[in-house]
Formats: C-alpha cells, sequence, structure tokens
C-alpha cells in the first residue's frame, strides 16, 4: 500500500508541474452572461482548482493536471497550452504510425505506461475529437484501457469510480 501512495503522490507531483493548461474566459457561459448556471468545469475538477469569479475563470496551483476541464466545457474554455499540444499530436502521430490499434491508458496505469500506448492524465480527459483523431489519421481502432479507479485523487474526473479493466 506504501508503494501505491508514492507512486500515487509521484504521478500528481508530475501532473501538477506539467498541467499546461490555458484559459480563454471570454468563452465561459458564466463571464458572458452572469446568470447563466453553467458549473460544468467546476464539478468535474477532482481538485477544486477551476474558480469562476466575474470576469475571471482561473485554474489554481492545486490543479493535479487531469485535464478533465477540457472535454467538460462545452464552451472550449480550457486548451493545452500549444507546446503540450504539439507534443501530445506528435506522440499521437508516432503510435499510429507504427501501425495497430492506438492503445491509450491513464498516467496511473504504472503496467502500462512504459509501452507503446499514449498515456493520459485521465481518461475523464479524453474528448471525442482524441479518439476520432487517431483514427483521421490512419489508426485501424482506438482502444481505451479502463482501470479500477478507485484510490485515484483524480477519479471524480474520470467519471464513475470502478471501472473494470478492459
Amino acid at each position: 500500500m506504501v508503494w501505491k501512495t508514492l507512486a500515487v503522490q509521484q504521478v500528481l507531483e508530475r501532473l501538477g508541474r506539467e498541467s499546461g493548461l490555458e484559459v480563454r474566459p471570454h468563452l465561459c457561459a458564466r463571464v458572458r452572461f452572469p446568470r447563466a448556471a453553467c458549473r460544468a468545469c467546476i464539478e468535474v475538477c477532482p481538485a477544486g482548482a477551476v474558480t469562476v469569479q466575474g470576469e475571471r475563470v482561473s485554474v489554481e496551483p492545486t490543479c493535479l493536471g487531469c485535464e478533465a476541464c477540457i472535454p467538460a466545457c462545452p464552451n472550449g474554455v480550457f486548451t493545452r497550452a500549444p507546446d503540450k499540444e504539439a507534443a501530445r499530436r506528435r506522440r499521437v502521430e508516432r503510435l499510429v504510425r507504427s501501425g495497430g490499434p492506438l492503445r491509450v491508458t491513464c498516467a496511473m496505469d504504472r503496467d502500462e505506461a512504459e509501452r507503446a500506448v499514449w498515456v493520459v492524465p485521465c481518461r475523464g480527459a479524453l474528448h471525442e475529437a482524441d479518439l476520432l483523431e487517431p483514427l483521421a489519421m490512419g489508426a485501424p481502432s482506438v482502444q481505451v484501457r479502463l482501470l479500477d479507479c478507485t484510490g485515484c485523487p483524480m477519479a471524480e474526473a474520470a467519471g464513475s469510480g470502478a471501472a473494470a479493466s478492459a
């Protein structure tokens, strides 16, 4: 159990340092329309790091880097920083060129993280476009490995907290 706790802490520290999110508050429904009830980004954030106040949308330093706010926002307020997005795209292209299905797993999957798979911070960060893009690049299929998220600090972002391995 101590190993798992240390591993989780190491992954969280790395993700927090590498969060690389950009925020475009002018796209936020609550900024544009103060009476709007949208709270999608706030509700999906497992760290409570997203705040919307007046004309400000901010991501606090407590951000775990799970990127779940990106697909959760219906207006595209959150994006990856250009350098982080470019690195993600290069990795996906390289994996697609290697042939076979594109395999996707989360950063907590220590069994798969060193293999030829696309490691995302959290499966809650996957957007439909993320899954369609490799197919458009020529991947025959995309396979997402679902882990049991019990005990993961980002489980709230992943949706169901106890998905079976696939």
